[in-house]
């Protein structure tokens, strides 16, 4: 295509994701330096769309003042007397409910001469009429099934609704499970929950009964081998859809009124909104809301589930309390400081008060989510701590190869994030660099704080020194442990409240003889006793990180020592299989 052709070039992008639409434009423009970009955004977006450079157009679509279907009309006319080259729909990176129908139906009624879907790669692929026809028809259909509940909660709900909004679930806290039990897992694969799949791995492997089912279907490119051997018995919640879900709320609504009712008014009290919430469109898109528990009841009533076991204190432990208030059974949750920071639905207090049991990662978990709900659920929080196999760090000596060319290298690993500290172990190599230690640092892993961390090497000049090698597979990973490798793990508390429990990386490298180096936050001491096992220092300290990583550079006994004892440590108190005893009783007891 010639310039002339591409100053002439007219893109219209429609999406219902603000930000996704201004990654579009930018990644268009980049590509496309003279294309004209038009977006439709709420006002919400209006500002953030005016100031990007990439946007030479921008439309509005005021769905809070005209309505929503006022709204679609307005938009169409202000689009409709245009012809646009390319009409450009960015798919979401992860869809929950399926492609958003407005979108779909809005991009019929448009002139263009080519309409794109744009994947999350950025590679294009034609959007068929026949797709168009299809979610017309849908939408059409989800309209009509959006009356039709409208209708039969405005008539039902109040019937049915109980005096209190709280359901009695600790009252039937003495019922004896039998039937089959659910564990949800968040999301597989995935390279952060290793510590969850070995333990339900565990359970299975002690003869536990279970049916694992999977909240979400996860896009790693990376996958551990726990998470490749989960993936055989685990079910993932069916395709959905808005008219599926339609579907079974009128279900639920017209065969268990009482339950619905039940389920509506505690979600309605609790969150401080009315009946409606749960017919609002844009929920359907919102994974911690409480009406996705609804797919999750359709299949547990299909496996003919007894009881629900849920890892995350967050939309996992929503969901199990939605589909626990359906179904008329109880539940319990995992939780792993996944509950610090802020977000929608919380519901944190309720889900401790409702749930048969909870555990936490840690004893230092299990006070604070005590000191948050209240210190009289304390008794109801078991502490399991994650662990590992016994036989993990098997062909590894404590006695080690020391090369007498190199000191031993320093090894990282988890996601990059803020919680991680990973910053701090750079600026501690800096320091180690000017006292005349060459340090070799390899930090494995990926993440949005990976920017920042490239940037700080380059500015103190240690692009030969630290290396950013990305995430990699547990078993390819597991062959860089050993005595010859310092393990530093530099955890902070984040400024959004985030903090590690107890990395899984540690464990690991303990197993298999790594002297480690971390920090005393959270549960971090319950696994590393300092000077014995490991040696810990203050959060955002590089200076004492520095010191402590200096000590065992310069003496091998010191990190023979350690080595020894960090294996002992774990093997002894840190056994998966026990532990997965410990939480497979409290299930069935």
């Amino acid at each position: 295509m010639s310039a002339g052709e591409r100053r002439r070039l007219k893109t219209l992008l429609l999406g219902r994701s603000g930000p996704e639409l201004l990654g579009a434009a930018e990644e268009i423009k980049s590509r496309q330096p003279e294309t004209s970009i038009t977006i439709a955004v709420t006002p919400q977006f209006e500002a953030a769309a005016r100031a990007n450079s990439c946007v030479d157009h921008v439309y509005l679509f005021e769905k809070q003042r005209l309505g929503v279907v006022r709204g679609l009309f307005a938009l169409l006319l202000a689009l409709g007397r245009q012809t646009f080259d390319e009409l450009i729909i960015p798919r979401r990176a992860a869809e929950e409910i399926g492609l958003d129908l407005g979108v779909m139906c809005v991009s019929a009624f448009i002139r263009a001469k080519r309409r794109k879907f744009l994947d999350e790669d950025f590679t294009t692929t034609d959007i068929r009429w026949i797709q168009v026809g299809a979610s017309i028809l849908h939408a059409a259909g989800a309209g009509v099934l959006t009356v039709i509940a409208h209708g039969l909660t405005r008539i039902l709900a109040p019937w049915f609704s109980p005096s209190r909004p709280s359901p009695p679930l600790m009252s039937r806290g003495d019922r004896k499970i039998g039937g089959r039990v659910a564990v949800l897992v968040p999301i597989i694969p995935d390279v952060s929950h290793t510590f969850i799949y070995r333990e339900v791995l565990a359970m299975i492997r002690g003869g536990a009964t279970l049916d694992v089912i999977a909240l979400v279907r996860g896009g790693s490119e990376v996958i551990h081998p726990e998470a490749r051997e989960l993936l055989r018995v685990t079910t993932f919640l069916p395709g959905r859809t808005m008219t599926r879900y339609l579907g079974l709320y009128i279900k639920w609504l017209v065969t268990r009124p009482r339950r619905f009712a039940r389920m509506l008014a505690y979600f309605t009290y609790h969150c401080g909104e009315d009946y409606s919430t749960f017919l609002e469109r844009d929920h359907y898109y919102h994974t911690l809301h409480p009406l996705q528990s609804i797919f999750l009841a359709d299949l547990l009533h299909r496996l003919r589930v007894s009881h629900i076991h849920a890892y995350g204190a967050s939309y996992p432990a929503t969901m199990a309390l939605g589909a626990s208030l359906l179904l008329d059974i109880p539940y319990s949750f995992s939780t792993f400081v996944d509950f610090e920071h802020d977000y929608e639905y919380k519901l944190l207090t309720e889900k401790v008060r409702t749930a048969r049991f909870v555990t936490a990662s840690t004893r230092h978990c299990q006070l604070r989510l005590s000191e948050l709900v209240g210190h009289d659920y304390r008794e109801k929080i078991h502490v399991i701590h994650f662990g590992i196999a016994p036989g993990y760090g098997n062909g590894w000596s404590s006695e080690g190869t020391e090369c007498a060319t190199r000191p031993p290298r320093l090894l990282a690993v988890g996601r990059m994030v803020e919680k991680k500290g990973f910053d701090y172990l750079v600026r501690a190599c800096g320091l180690l660099n000017e006292r005349g230690l060459c340090v070799d640092c390899v930090i494995v892993g990926d993440g949005p704080v990976r920017p920042h961390l490239e940037s700080l090497i380059g500015t103190l000049g240690l692009a030969a020194h630290v290396e950013l090698v990305g995430p990699m597979p547990n078993d390819k990973l597991k062959s860089m442990y050993g005595p010859d490798t310092i393990v530093v793990m530099p955890c902070v508390h984040a400024s959004d409240r985030e903090r590690d429990g107890i990395p899984v990386v540690l464990l690991e490298a303990m197993s298999c003889g790594s002297p480690v180096v971390s920090t005393r936050i959270s549960g971090i001491p319950e696994l590393i006793t300092d000077e014995y096992d490991g040696l810990l220092v203050a959060d955002r300290d590089e200076s004492a990180l520095a010191d402590a990583v200096e000590r065992l550079l310069k003496s091998a006994d010191v990190r023979r020592m350690m080595s020894k004892h960090a294996r002992l440590t774990v093997t002894s108190r840190f056994d998966i299989d026990q532990k997965a005893q410990e939480l497979w009783t409290l299930i069935g007891s």
